[in-house]
């Protein structure tokens, strides 16, 4: 990434701005964000540009700038720390930044690209850590194969990335889940607050319960459409190979045991 940070920054700062003491505090946040960002503490960094995000709204000229400012630090804490959610969250923020980015600014036209670059080598590490946390271990097994072919590796290698993507399509739509019922919990409260102070507190929890519900939906939808993908083209393999004898593999402990027969 060659464009720093802080040249959105600039560009959010010089619009319309704070409305009220909320928004007063989350702008504060993006400014600190900013100031960790270049100072090297990505982890402190992406904690703020979070806050600056619920508390900012969508109206506001700097929420476009905090989604581009998230992706960055994201990808930069994969260098350090990877983190196969945060890998996946960063290239949704990445993908919301450039469905709200004006293409006609000449201004945005480094940060578009950078988020380009950024999300494309974000979903890349989401996919592929993310296929290594929800493969099960293999149970104690005993294999007999009889003559597989080694042309076989490239049907296999579809259907395993179809399987891992497809689970990882799931595990997030299972968080994205999670945080509607943390959101609907935390809205509960704000109705039942008694003083502004609490109100205004679980109102933000509400939004950012509601906000990473929708990324992990985000992330969620787009695991699922590439499983998908990749699960065609791995029918398409296994079709399109000649015949080869009979696969048998026994799985199971004592006594138990699963059998799969057939001409792949």
């Amino acid at each position: 990434m060659s464009r720093p940070a802080t040249v959105l920054l600039t560009l959010a700062l010089a619009l319309p701005g704070r409305a009220d003491a909320q928004v007063e505090a989350a702008e504060d946040a993006y400014s600190q964000g900013v100031e960790a960002f270049n100072a090297g503490e990505s982890a402190k960094a992406i904690a703020l540009f979070r806050r600056a995000l619920i508390g900012l709204g969508e109206a506001n000229p700097l929420f476009t700038s905090t989604l581009y400012n998230l992706g960055r630090t994201a990808l930069a804490l994969q260098k350090t720390a990877p983190d196969a959610v945060q890998a996946c969250e960063g290239a949704a923020w990445f993908g919301q930044f450039l469905e709200r980015a004006d293409r006609g600014d000449a201004r945005l036209q480094g940060a578009i690209a950078d988020a380009h670059a950024g999300q494309a080598a974000l979903s890349r590490l989401c996919a592929g850590q993310r296929a290594v946390e929800v493969a099960p271990a293999p149970p104690p097994a005993q294999t007999t194969t009889e003559a597989r072919s080694p042309d076989h590796v490239l049907a296999w290698s579809l259907t395993g990335g179809a399987v891992a993507v497809l689970g990882a399509g799931v595990a997030f739509n299972l968080l994205a889940r999670g945080s509607l019922e943390e959101r609907d919990a935390t809205y509960k409260r704000f109705q039942a607050a008694t003083n502004d102070a609490d109100a205004a507190r679980y109102e933000a929890e509400t939004r950012g319960h509601e906000d990473d519900a929708s990324t992990r939906a985000t992330v969620s939808y787009v695991l699922l459409g590439t499983g998908a993908a990749l699960a065609g083209a791995a029918t398409w393999a296994w079709l399109r190979e000649p015949s080869e004898p009979t696969v048998a593999v026994g799985l199971g402990p004592a006594g138990a045991a699963f059998s799969v027969g057939g001409r792949w």
